[in-house]
């Protein structure tokens, strides 16, 4: 028995390893990336333009792939796809020549699937088209294809063989590597080219070296590695992907980020002990499973249609508008007690703070009610972790749901863990302070902390109607 066990322990520790290969996209699992190259030689313009299909996006264009159904993209299927996919993209784009459009005809459409993060698949199309050029002219091209996705938008233009671009408001080549290699920074700021201008004719151009000086990322390294192990049969395994994911769980919530400081502020701001930091991280842990599993349910049923992308940013609003209701409530009651606090305070110099207005979500003892602990749930779990997401949507095309949904669930144990922690030891920094401070100090505190949820709150709620 102690054989089998090392040595299935030997065998998830390899899967682990192994599946640490996977490249994760860099910038986002949600994106759809594309890139327009124009070359141009005598007499003639080819348009090379290339998707980019992140994980999500893959997985809701499988359905369309997998014409039989069989949960495979057979080489064939892929063809047909792209051929389907180029007659939608040609009609957008735009190509003038002297002011008159210029229609492109279909040369080639390709698509392939490659490796991706979480033991998922990303997906790239190619779609070559081409028209005749004169000797000399001026050339314009937009790209008019609006889908709703957020992602890096490129166009290039290079004269070869003969001829030369002036004017040209684009360089050369790719500062992306054809979607292959993307600059740094490129996830906070994606670029958003979708038009060209310049005059052309015969003659040599000068190479572009500016593009190459863009400092671009390596193939990120990482994926989840829990998706190894949902490949792998035997309780082992499974057993380890569930304790992994409760690590991973962990981490997520010690990673920078709000969930921390709600559940810090709340605990100070409120008179709440360690049994309602129990609560209140097994509630945001509950509340993060159900969105996972709800945002995963969307992407499958609804496939294309659904964006998950523009959901985030509006789940975030919602974290942030609970974040500033909950904390504007405890503002307002250790206000009241802070200023009972300055005007009775005891000889000895401590406070004796009593709350009696009852109000919600506060109770009348000033700690959080059932609606207050509901609402840090939702301001603290209703935003699901991309990871979460990518291991269930993972699991579901492994036909491993059940194993999917507990990782999930143990990556939300992971996470209430802890909160609890940090709940716990605000708890117990708020009880010491207590002890030792005087006169409003006690009442102060709480007063400050309700206000940093406010503040906190306010911050959530900026950062994401920025990305509207």
């Amino acid at each position: 028995m102690r054989r089998r066990l090392l040595a299935c322990a030997l065998a998830a520790l390899a899967v682990i390893a192994a599946a640490g290969a996977a490249r994760a996209h860099p910038l986002g699992n949600f994106t759809v990336n594309r890139a327009a190259a124009l070359t141009l030689t005598p007499g003639r313009v080819a348009v090379t333009y290339t998707v980019d299909l992140a994980e999500i996006p893959t997985v809701q264009a499988m359905p369309a792939i997998d014409a039989d159904g069989d949960g495979l993209a057979a080489a064939d299927e892929l063809g047909a796809w792209a051929g389907a996919e180029a007659a939608t993209i040609l009609p957008s784009l735009v190509l003038e020549v002297d002011g008159a459009r210029v229609e492109l005809a279909l040369e080639t459409s390709d698509a392939a699937l490659e490796a991706g993060q979480a033991g998922l698949e990303v997906l790239r199309l190619q779609v070559v088209a081409a028209a005749p050029l004169p000797r000399r002219g001026a050339l314009a091209f937009t790209d008019t294809l609006e889908d709703g996705r957020i992602g890096w938008r490129e166009v290039t233009a290079a004269g070869v063989d003969g001829v030369a671009l002036e004017g040209s408001d684009v360089p050369a080549t790719s500062p992306s590597e054809g979607l292959r290699r993307y600059p740094q920074g490129a996830a906070e700021s994606p670029l958003d080219v979708r038009a060209m201008r310049a005059s052309f004719a015969p003659g040599s151009t000068v190479a572009d070296a500016s593009p190459g000086a863009v400092p671009s990322l390596p193939g990120l390294v990482g994926g989840d590695r829990l998706v190894g192990l949902l490949g792998e049969r035997g309780w082992p395994f499974l057993l380890l992907g569930l304790l992994l994911a409760v690590a991973f769980g962990a981490w997520h919530a010690l990673m920078p980020g709000h969930g921390k400081t709600l559940m810090a502020a709340s605990m100070i701001g409120s008179r709440g002990g360690i049994r309602q930091a129990a609560a209140a991280a097994a509630a945001v842990a509950g509340m993060h499973s159900a969105s996972v599993l709800a945002l995963g349910l969307a992407v499958l049923a609804l496939e294309a249609t659904f964006r998950p992308e523009t959901l985030y940013p509006w789940l975030t609003v919602v974290s942030g508008v609970t974040a500033i209701a909950v904390g504007a409530s405890l503002v307002r009651r250790r206000w009241r007690a802070w200023r009972h606090a300055r005007s009775h305070a005891t000889d000895d110099g401590h406070v004796h703070m009593h709350d009696h207005e009852h109000g919600l979500p506060i109770d009348a003892d000033g700690r959080l009610g059932l609606r207050g602990v509901g609402a840090l749930a939702l301001a603290g779990g209703i935003v699901p972790a991309p990871s979460a997401l990518l291991v269930l949507l993972a699991a579901i095309q492994l036909h491993r749901t059940a194993a999917g949904v507990a990782m999930v669930g143990a990556f939300s144990i992971g996470l209430a863990v802890a909160l609890l922690a940090i709940g716990a030891g605000a708890v117990t920094a708020r009880e010491a302070f207590a002890r030792r401070a005087s006169s409003a100090w006690a009442a102060g505190l709480p007063l400050a902390a309700a206000a940093v949820m406010v503040v906190a709150g306010a911050a959530i709620v900026a950062g994401a109607a920025a990305r509207l």
